[in-house]
């Protein structure tokens, strides 16, 4: 049953991903689309959704860790998810507020 769960919520995280891969669906970012369109002009919008995008998959496949830890009956495996999840989350937000590939 968790892994059915999982992937009901994993489903339209995949179809996000999918369009934010091919460098589109920046509006769906939020912060991007609440920018004045000079702010919004400064940024490279592909590179920028590419990112998430692969963001997005590396949070989906963690989130398969849950229902794995259900499975083998191993706890550790959830307080794993929970922190790489967390973590790649803080690693990305300082590499896309830092690097230069993602201003013009």
């Amino acid at each position: 049953m968790p892994f059915l769960i999982i992937t009901l919520i994993a489903i339209p995280l995949c179809i996000m991903a999918f369009f934010l891969l091919q460098g589109k669906g920046a509006n769906l970012i939020a912060g991007y689309n609440t920018m004045s369109p000079e702010e919004q002009a400064k940024i490279n919008e592909v590179a920028l959704a590419k990112a998430l995008g692969k963001l997005l998959v590396a949070i989906i496949l963690c989130l398969y860790l849950f229902p794995l830890s259900d499975y083998l009956g191993y706890e550790g495996l959830q307080y794993v998810g929970i922190a790489v999840i967390v973590g790649l989350t803080i690693i990305s937000i300082i590499y896309v507020n830092t690097h230069s590939r993602f201003k013009r």
